[in-house]
């Protein structure tokens, strides 16, 4: 290529790796059962390949002194640990999808070595740049203004541009710890910009009321001070005009003062109102936790394997749920146990908890190493390692793809300098060029399957509400032909469902069976399945008077009562297909049951009664 050709295409690979970090912050799309994940996922997918296979040969790495380096072994080990999860027995449908998600957000970590010291800063301001922005259209949210008028409601809480007010405060915790630490080693006249910034994150941090949130930034805040207060940080101290002593005493008078404000009648107020809004969300978070902990135990060094803990989750609550019935556990719907430790932990065992966290922690020792040394950024880059390690507490992470990819990318300019600036400016050849191109192609292209298998079931969503019913099944017939797993991580049941559902109001009874069995055998212990599946068997087994499928409708019916206990329409339905069965007792038995949870239902009362029963 020409010199001119050569500048171009280099720019070009630039802009599209500063997409690659903004981009899937700012996701406004909402034509899709899942609004955002599809469209992050697609733009990683296509755009990080694309430019991160060229750049690296652009910065023309020693890769044998970056293998000797523990951090990119580590990083090495845990893409391939990660691959093997995905082929364990447990592992779910979506494991090797999965893997392939969590590989190339790890790949991010290379470009730490690969970018010079200004390419990095530009990195860092095209991340922080595009949260500032999530922020303060979650301000827009909060005050009435937002012009997409978003329909899920969240009690107020703004979604900014991740979709779910949670991932949404934790993802914005980076941003927040990169604008403290720059906020703390700016020069004097240069802290103006850095401090609105880190006011303006704080102000829509106050509106998402996310515990996690405000426990990852007290993490990046407590490090703050550490660093501060200890030998490292005499810099600051100067850079400051503070005194060791006099900051003790400052901080020690703040927490005296803060100690005591929390006793006040208004503190105690808010408190008590803090406590009952998350009461039953602390209660919901100790049954995920319960299971992850139930499932790490059976395969405590490997882990369950990837995409394992959704489809395993019913079947273990409803094992606690048995055991424990009077310890007020409530039955939780989920698909992750919202803690990144302990998901870790269930999906990938003792090995990946151990690999994943001996990268951050080297990569926050290194930071710390040159912090040290007066290295702003790397003050900046240790405190949102600091902050991620915090929101994972009450959350996951791994999963929400700008929170990964910027969490890898942090944690690989953290670990290590700054490449060096280039004598000359380099050549790319076609060979990484092709390889880029073709890599973005082979992920892009399932990708955008995903995206329209989401649009498909979207609007079908919408053609069951106008009661048009033959063309949602058509449409979500579309999307079950594309094939895509998981496509809609956060939704109780597949698309083959809702396929079932339109087929089984349509009368195509044997149709609808056949989704439904498809379904479940990707969620093989989904309760709304099994309770759907049996009842379709139940009614198609009565209408042809076929004793086999009156059977299986029963098991199926009963599994589901067991996964979920009190699920009334399970219940009902059990006991009418005893009844077909001859089984009055069985009957009489679910119909109880039913009356133990919910004692005013009047379906089970005059069933009983048509029994002479109570």
């Amino acid at each position: 290529m020409s010199p001119r050709a050569q500048a171009i295409v280099q720019r070009a690979l630039w802009l599209a790796l500063l997409a690659a970090l903004t981009l899937p912050q700012l996701c406004f799309w909402q034509d899709a059962t899942d609004p955002f994940a599809p469209v992050e996922l697609a733009l990683i997918k296509v755009l990080l390949p694309l430019s991160l296979l060229p750049l690296l040969a652009l910065a023309g790495l020693d890769w044998r002194a970056q293998l000797r380096r523990w951090p990119v072994r580590l990083l090495l080990a845990w893409v391939a640990w990660l691959w093997a999860c995905a082929a364990w027995p447990q592992a779910g449908a979506g494991g090797p999808k999965t893997a392939l998600e969590y590989s190339l957000y790890a790949a991010a970590f290379l470009l730490g070595p690969a970018l010079d010291a200004p390419r990095r800063r530009k990195a860092l301001a095209a991340f922080t740049a595009a949260s500032l922005i999530a922020a303060l259209y979650a301000l827009f949210q909060h005050f009435g203004a937002d012009p997409w008028h978003w329909s899920t409601d969240f009690g107020g809480r703004p979604l900014g541009t991740i979709g779910n007010p949670d991932f949404f405060a934790g993802h914005l915790v980076l941003a927040w710890s990169l604008c403290l630490g720059w906020c703390l080693s700016a020069p004097a006249g240069k802290r103006r910009l850095p401090a609105v910034a880190l006011g303006l994150l704080t102000w829509a941090q106050a509106y998402s009321r996310v515990a996690g949130a405000w426990l990852g930034m007290l993490a990046a805040l407590g490090l703050a001070l550490a660093f501060i207060l200890l030998p490292a940080g005499a810099w600051l101290r100067a850079r400051w005009g503070l005194r060791r002593r006099r900051l003790a005493l400052a901080l020690a008078g703040a927490l005296l003062l803060a100690g005591m404000a929390c006793a006040l009648p208004p503190a105690q107020h808010a408190w008590q109102r803090f406590r009952q809004e998350k009461q039953l969300s602390v209660v919901n978070r100790g049954m995920m936790w319960r299971v992850a902990l139930g499932l790490w135990r059976q395969h405590p060094v490997q882990g369950a394997g990837l995409d394992s803990y959704r489809p395993l989750y019913p079947k273990l609550q409803s094992e606690i749920l048995a055991a424990e019935p009077q310890a007020g556990w409530n039955y939780v719907v989920t698909w992750l146990p919202h803690q990144d430790y302990l998901y870790l932990l269930a999906e990938t065992g003792l090995i990946g908890l151990l690999l994943t966290l001996g990268l951050g922690l080297l990569s926050a020792g290194a930071a710390w190493r040159r912090a040290a040394q007066g290295d702003g950024q790397a003050l900046a880059l240790l405190l949102a390692l600091a902050g991620v390690a915090g929101i994972s507490l009450l959350n996951t992470f791994s999963n929400i793809p700008p929170t990964a990819l910027g969490f890898y990318l942090l944690a690989g300019f953290a670990a290590g300098a700054p490449g060096p600036r280039p004598l000359a400016p380099p050549r790319l050849g076609l060979e990484p060029l092709v390889a880029g191109l073709a890599l973005a192609l082979l992920l892009g292209v399932p990708a955008g399957r995903e995206l329209a298998a989401n649009r498909y079931t979207r609007e079908a969503g919408r053609a069951e509400k106008r009661g048009d019913l033959a063309l949602a099944a058509g449409l979500n017939q579309q999307a079950v032909r594309l094939g895509v797993q998981r496509q809609t991580p956060q939704s109780l049941v597949g698309v083959q469902f809702a396929l079932a559902e339109d087929l089984r109001q349509l009368g195509r009874l044997p149709d609808a069976i056949a989704a439904y069995q498809a379904d479940l055998r990707e969620d093989p212990w989904a309760p709304e399945v099994h309770n759907m599946l049996g009842a379709s068997l139940g009614q198609l087994g009565a209408a042809t008077g076929n004793a086999p499928w009156l059977e299986q409708s029963a098991e199926h019916l009963q599994t589901a009562a067991t996964l979920s206990p009190g699920y009334v329409s399970a219940l009902l339905n059990l006991g009418g297909t005893r009844m077909l069965l001859g089984d009055k007792a069985g009957a009489a038995s679910a119909w109880q049951e039913l009356l133990r949870y919910e004692p005013g239902n009047a379906q089970a009362r005059a069933y009983l009664a048509g029994l002479g029963r109570r």
